[in-house]
């Protein structure tokens, strides 16, 4: 079991250093990692004042180490590395947005009024038939029959097949 890309480095700390003065951290994302077993810690009368020895600062210093072994062996993205590729990511599809529509005012501009109204209103046309209709059947179809969409026999196949050159060649 792997941990979860989205932990980030200061609830792993904490989990280390629960971990460390006694509490048991989940086995879920620790068993493969940690194979020294919780303490049972002495019961103190003063709360305020947390006590710590030399053994727990080893084991935090030592389970990160672990923590950050296994981030390199599972090649994890840095929360930095995260955001620079959604933003790019988002900078491109906003770009293909912005490129589109300069082709539809371009359109617009080319054939004129009447012609541009009668293209919008057959995209609109096109596209309310589909989320009408043509969407909603082929989820009934699926949902109702199952084993028409089952790749492991010929019927659910041939009916991927059909699914896929519609959703390519016949959509709006």
């Amino acid at each position: 079991s792997q941990c979860p890309p989205a932990r980030t480095t200061a609830a792993a700390s904490k989990m280390l250093v629960a971990s460390a003065s006694g509490e048991h951290a989940s086995s879920r994302y620790w068993g493969r990692l940690v194979t020294r077993r919780p303490v049972q810690r002495a019961q103190t009368t003063d709360t305020s004042v947390l006590k710590t020895s030399m053994g727990d600062v080893g084991m935090v210093v030592l389970r990160a180490a672990q923590l950050n072994n296994a981030v390199k062996e599972l090649d994890w993205r840095s929360r930095r590395e995260y955001r620079i590729r959604h933003t790019i990511a988002w900078i491109f599809n906003l770009c293909a947005i912005f490129v589109l529509c300069f082709v539809s005012v371009i359109y617009g501009l080319k054939f004129g009024d009447q012609s541009t109204k009668n293209m919008i209103l057959a995209w609109l046309i096109a596209y309310g038939v589909t989320a009408v209709i043509v969407e909603p059947v082929q989820v009934l179809v699926i949902v109702c029959f199952p084993c028409l969409c089952d790749e492991s026999h010929r019927c659910g196949r041939f009916m991927r097949r059909c699914q896929f050159a519609y959703n390519e060649l016949c959509a709006p």
